[in-house]
């Protein structure tokens, strides 16, 4: 699909995540800015990303997304 195209060659990192932020699947750009490969992000947790310090304020960030559907910066 057009879709599942412009997923896999986006030139910018791209994931999908479950509603209780488990990774569904990632694209090839995201696996490279974290120097590993699109299946070993599957099945793990989107906090897997981030250190501790930002932990908090993400958990934060995805709460509100829950909540109203999108993020206001």
């Amino acid at each position: 699909s057009l879709w599942k195209h412009a997923f896999e060659n986006a030139s910018w990192g791209m994931s999908l995540s479950t509603p209780d932020n488990y990774f569904i699947a990632v694209n090839q750009a995201f696996a490279e800015m974290h120097r590993s490969s699109p299946e070993e992000w599957v099945g793990r947790s989107v906090m897997d990303m981030f250190d501790e310090d930002s932990k908090l304020k993400v958990e934060k960030v995805i709460e509100e997304v829950h909540r109203t559907g999108h993020i206001v910066h």
